[in-house]
């Protein structure tokens, strides 16, 4: 878990005791590095190639930071093809987001990037960072679907599709929110993916509302629909502050953040596996009384 002004944590399993462990992680760095002290820790980081890759640090957010290959929380520079290693990827540009593919993918509020070597492995001696796009990201991790990143746009009302064209020889952006942007007023303020049944993105709004877009690029459809969650005794809509995706066997199963009356509860997005649901668009339930249906205006 990162946060710009907190010290990194993990959450761990044991195994023999079934009992989880939150706490901070001792890192190892060397005397070419130096140690992360408050408020300035990484905000962004990802595993790539067997390294933890950080970056977002305050007063460095152009600085990409690569563990040492096969031990993630060592951070000891050197020169060895296994050692850790720093890079400014530019003069410009804030890193809000990295997504690793067959090339690490950058985002930053100004631009998109990509990390690539010569021999195919990142090394001390063997990177270079290319750029690819040029629309800018918020501070939203992008999600990896299929062989394609989706982030999310420096003014939140969008998500953009990073994909790589073999002609072009790049990776190319594109906005599948195009004809949904009425949707996003309330301003993205996290995403997921469920890969399961309808492949969908889901995004948390500030507002508390949830907007999935179900998603097919080889059919190249694109459908969006709108979600609340409502109380039960009819008071109100939940609002949502955050969600998660999580694979469960053969299913992907979705748990939010709500803010109830009073309460912020922990809930699963269940899809009701009923075969009398209504599989349309749109539809109105109402009451047919005296051979006459009303309520269908």
């Amino acid at each position: 878990f990162f946060h710009g002004e907190v010290e990194p944590y993990e959450l761990a399993y044991d195994d023999d005791t079934g009992t989880w462990a939150f706490s901070a992680i001792l890192f190892t760095f060397g005397v070419d590095g130096d140690a992360w002290t408050a408020p300035n820790f990484p905000s962004v980081a990802e595993l790539f190639q067997g390294r933890l890759v950080v970056s977002g640090i305050k007063g460095q957010m152009n600085t990409v930071l690569a563990s040492k290959s096969g031990s993630l929380f060592d951070f000891t520079f050197g020169t060895n093809a296994g050692d850790a290693f720093s890079l400014d990827i530019s003069t410009k540009g804030a890193i809000r987001w990295m997504q690793g593919h067959r090339t690490l993918l950058i985002g930053t509020d100004r631009g998109e990037l990509a990390m690539v070597a010569q021999g195919g492995v990142l090394t001390p001696s063997d990177f270079e960072v290319r750029p690819q796009s040029g629309y800018g990201s918020a501070d939203v991790q992008a999600v990896q679907i299929g062989d394609s990143a989706i982030y999310v746009s420096r003014d939140r009302r969008r998500l953009r599709m990073l994909t790589f064209n073999l002609q072009e020889n790049g990776w190319q952006s594109q906005d599948v929110t195009f004809t949904s942007e009425h949707l996003t007023g309330g301003l993205i303020r996290d995403i997921d993916w469920v890969s399961t049944g309808n492949d969908q993105i889901l995004a948390v709004m500030r507002s508390g509302e949830v907007v999935s877009w179900v998603f097919n690029r080889p059919q190249q459809v694109v459908a969006p629909w709108r979600a609340t969650f409502g109380i039960a005794d009819g008071s109100g809509f939940g609002r949502v502050y955050a969600l998660c995706v999580l694979e469960a066997g053969s299913q992907d199963r979705v748990w939010m953040l709500v803010q109830r009356v009073g309460a912020v509860c922990l809930e699963e997005w269940l899809v009701a596996d009923d075969p009398e649901r209504c599989l349309l668009d749109g539809h109105a339930l109402t009451t047919q009384a005296g051979g006459v249906v009303s309520g269908l205006t």
